[in-house]
């Protein structure tokens, strides 16, 4: 609608509660416990934690004044398992693929939250109604993962022993010798603090002017520690006795189970230490025994919206509403400081630190290494930080964006028959005035640092239309018609770049050095005109109802991450002459321009009553169904179609459920089929593999989810009224997120399970 802010796909109106439609004084309070399915995966954070939320409702002053107290504290506990290939090579005379490295953690997570929120509400008499929001939020959430990282055939120092198998052009059975696992013990935390103000307030609702006021102001703050610390057999690849681990792998879904000889829960044969050398090019005694990183991140909103309606009465149209609404926003973005973690006594190696125990990696074989806490490492000071001299390295996603968008807009409401049809809605027209700004860094690696910004303003005009035709009571048609918008995301129009040079081919005339990646300030939103066709029929006695809805959005422009064509002319290099080639790709977020996203929504509620003709009661089935086809040409009008990337085209959900009695349970699954995640080039840009099987995509299989919930509340009559108990879980099915390289199920990429998680609780309201 023209008086709404929303996107292509919906809106979501979120509203706290109103004291003033509370009848009565209510207190209310919850308790439950939260736990994971999985057995403890990583020590050092509990698997399990306590929540609890307390509200206090009431209204004064002869009903004039209300106000809504809450509390809530959370301790939500997550754990999961994560293995990912670095990449599959080539080996043999034939070619044939082998994984080349693989990185297998386990983590367990630990999200503590606390909220408070208020509403003060008042209506002193028929002409003033006002209603003022507070909100305040807590993060702290605590995430450790154990595991390690493995040079393996090709890319490492292993060596890959004759006789192995290959199935379908995948070496699939294999050994290898001389291997030096980096074991890692890694934590990052996170702490944030959210704040919001939104004041209503309604003048004359009852007048022939009413007036509407909304303002409101939000603050999201967020401090962030990135910390790695490692250990392993030896420093720079030189112990004595590497790891010999025998890899079978079957060309999807699992993952490859590999065994050592190795025991690498056996604290004795490990130090901490840098087993790959990664750090000696800038440490070359110690080299690096960790890496710590510190992100901070600002986003600040601001709004205020104003409307008056009037009554028309003029043959169809029933009233105007003529509004604007006016925000601002500012984020920021950054890391610092930034460094290597050596150890302090000097030497390549240092000793382990007291041990939590070992870190469960069986789903990936016999490696279950050593976990330490990494944080004593460095409060203890055994490791020492060394700021990172080279700031091109990590500055590039430095960014701060501003945003003011004015939206005036107008809208009439109307109501009419077409022959002996009702039909009622809405038709509006709103524009956008955008004015957007970013400033950030381009960083080239070492010091090659400079400052860079951009600008962009522009407006677009969005007209809507709304009709509802009542064929009978119990039939509707709705149809919309209209131009939609959605804004960027703030990150994607950051000033800041990173951006590579190659001395190689400095003076070649058909490579060129240049290379990176950025965000772009001159992003305009995704624009769509669209339609959208709807039949819902329900049935009588409110026993359920089914609706079938087509859409289909015309993109007039969308934003998608492009290999971009970029002039690099005064920008710093490090050959000793100057390229000859002053162009280069750069992955950046671009406007494309055409394609579509079309549809087909089935939904359908129904109930035993409906089915049975009354003689089973209380139980009931939800079901949706959504086939959606998009395709976009992200290369150039010329270019091969490609899909949206994280848009499945199948997707459903369905929930049986009984409720009766107090009584209340349901099942519900989800489905999703494949998409795809991302497309983007690897290595060199190289423009005619765009839109190809090669392009660098990866392909996310089908999956399913299976959540439950059962629970009884006292009948109002019980001396226990207001008691109520449930038990819920989630994922109950273990639905593993599996990705394949290029569509390729040889090539497998990343598998992650996350497992059940369950809530038991107890509320009572009086």
């Amino acid at each position: 609608q023209a008086d709404l802010v929303g996107g292509l796909a919906g809106t979501v109106d979120l509203q706290t509660a109103s004291p003033l439609s509370i009848v009565n004084r209510t207190v209310a309070v919850r308790a439950f416990h939260n736990w994971t399915g999985y057995s403890q995966l990583t020590p050092g954070v509990k698997k399990a934690g306590n929540s609890y939320t307390a509200s206090y409702i009431d209204h004064f002053a002869k009903g004039t004044e209300g106000i809504y107290i809450g509390y809530s504290h959370s301790e939500t506990p997550y754990q999961g398992k994560q293995w990912s290939a670095w990449g599959y090579p080539t080996t043999g005379a034939a070619n044939d693929l082998v994984l080349g490295g693989i990185r297998v953690f386990s983590q367990t997570e630990l999200l503590k939250r606390d909220g408070l929120v208020g509403v003060i509400e008042s209506k002193p008499n028929d002409f003033i109604h006002s209603k003022i929001d507070l909100f305040y939020s807590q993060f702290d959430e605590n995430k450790l993962l154990g595991g390690m990282q493995i040079p393996m055939a090709v890319w490492g120092n292993a060596i890959l022993q004759p006789g192995y198998t290959v199935t379908n052009g995948l070496v699939s059975s294999y050994t290898l010798t001389n291997v030096d696992p980096v074991l890692e013990g890694l934590v990052t935390h996170w702490k944030d603090h959210v704040k919001s103000v939104v004041w209503n307030l309604d003048l004359g609702p009852k007048t022939d002017w009413p007036i509407k006021v909304q303002s409101g102001w939000s603050s999201a703050k967020r401090k962030e520690e990135v910390l790695e610390t490692y250990a392993g057999l030896g420093f720079n690849k030189t112990n004595t006795n590497p790891a010999t681990l025998t890899v079978t792998q079957a060309a999807g879904p699992n993952p490859a189970l590999v065994n050592s000889d190795t025991n690498f829960g056996d604290a004795s044969l490990f130090s901490i230490t840098d087993p790959q050398g990664w750090g000696v090019g800038t440490l070359p005694i110690t080299g690096q025994e960790g890496y710590i990183k510190y992100f901070s991140e600002s986003d600040i909103a601001d709004s205020v919206k104003a409307s008056i309606t009037h009554n028309l009465n003029l043959a169809i149209f029933k009233s105007v509403e003529v509004g604007v609404s006016y925000s601002e926003r500012f984020k920021y973005a950054a890391q610092n400081p930034t460094g290597y973690l050596v150890n302090t006594n000097g030497q390549p190696t240092a000793p382990l630190p007291a041990l939590l125990g070992t870190t469960s990696l069986a789903y990936a074989g016999n490696l279950n290494p050593i976990s330490w806490d990494a944080e004593q490492l460095v409060t203890s000071k055994a490791l020492t930080l060394v700021p990172n001299p080279n700031p091109g390295s990590y500055v590039g996603d430095d960014f701060k964006v501003w945003e003011k968008i004015t939206r005036p807009y107008v809208q009439t409401t109307f109501k009419g028959t077409i022959g002996s049809i009702p039909y009622e809605g809405n038709l509006g027209a709103k524009a956008d005035f955008a004015q957007q700004r970013s400033t950030g860094l381009s960083a080239g690696g070492g010091t090659l640092v400079s400052p860079a910004s951009a600008s962009a303003s522009y407006a677009n005009l969005l007209p809507t239309l709304n009709m509802i035709l009542k064929f009978t009571d119990l039939d509707i048609v709705r149809l919309f018609l209209g131009r939609e918008e959605q804004r960027p995301r703030m990150y994607d129009m950051r000033a800041s770049r990173d951006y590579s040079y190659n001395n190689t081919y400095a003076t070649s005339t058909t490579i060129s050095p240049w290379g990176g990646s950025s965000g772009n300030p001159n992003l305009k939103p995704w624009l769509a005109d669209a339609i959208d066709l709807g039949y819902e029929h329900y049935f009588a006695d409110r026993q359920g109802y089914v609706s079938v809805a087509l859409f289909q959005k015309n993109l007039k422009s969308y934003i998608y991450q492009q290999n971009t064509l970029t002039d690099f002319t005064g920008y710093n290099y490090t050959s000793a002459q100057p390229p000859l080639i002053n162009q280069g790709f750069t992955s950046m977020y671009q406007n494309g321009q055409g394609g579509k996203v079309r549809g087909l929504e089935v939904t359908a509620q129904v109930t035993s009553e409906l089915l049975t003709g009354g003689a089973v009661k209380g139980f009931g089935l939800t079901a949706n169904g959504l086939l959606v086809d998009s395709n976009v040409k992200p290369w150039g009008p010329a270019s091969t179609p490609a899909p949206l990337p994280n848009l499945s085209k199948k997707s459903g959900n369905i929930t049986f459920y009984y409720e009766r009695y107090g009584f209340s349970a349901r099942v519900s699954v989800h489905y999703q089929s494949e998409t795809r995640e991302y497309i983007a080039n690897l290595g060199v840009p190289n423009p005619s593999s765009f839109g190809t099987a090669n392009d660098g995509y990866a392909t996310e299989t089908p999956f399913h989810t299976i959540d439950a919930q059962i629970g009884y509340e006292f009948d109002k009559k019980s001396a226990l009224k207001g008691l109520a108990f449930y038990l819920e879980g989630r994922n109950l099915n273990d639905a593993a997120l599996i990705q394949y390289n290029n569509g390729d199920t040889r090539q497998l990429m990343n598998w992650q399970k996350y497992g059940a998680s369950y809530s038991a609780g107890v509320s009572y309201k009086f």
